[in-house]
């Protein structure tokens, strides 16, 4: 199945917001004005980037991501940086559920703006995420 290019830039888009939302809690402290406006534009964007399916699931590459067996490729080096964070952590993947909320976003920007070494250490994302409430 291919993805239409509608369907390409909304996930291009929640991926870009994503980002902002990992810089924004390394930067702000919960509550703040700026990091509440990520995180309400990351679930907008995932919303639309989900919309009429139930879970979104991306390939996670040594610089870009996957979806629907095609590369997204674009020229933004904030992706090209997420897809390598994501990859040095050991993530082969990602599965966005239409349930998601703004806390399962902040929780995952919590975890990814972590050292690498810290993260490795309380067990990887995989297993922080699967512990986390």
């Amino acid at each position: 199945m291919s993805a239409s290019k509608s369907e390409i830039v909304a996930v291009q888009k929640a991926l870009r917001s994503l980002g902002i939302v990992i810089k924004t809690v390394r930067l702000y402290p919960h509550g703040h004005p700026s990091r509440t406006r990520a995180l309400q534009d990351a679930l907008e964007n995932f919303s639309a980037a989900l919309l009429g399916q139930d879970m979104l699931l991306l390939k996670v590459h040594k610089d870009y991501f996957g979806y629907e067996d095609q590369p997204l490729t674009e020229n933004n080096p904030a992706l090209k940086d997420l897809a390598r964070a994501l990859f040095l952590c050991k993530v082969q993947s990602l599965a966005f559920l239409a349930a998601i909320t703004e806390d399962d976003i902040e929780s995952f920007a919590n975890y990814l703006s972590l050292d690498t070494d810290e993260l490795i250490r309380r067990g990887g994302l995989e297993h922080l995420l699967a512990t986390s409430n």
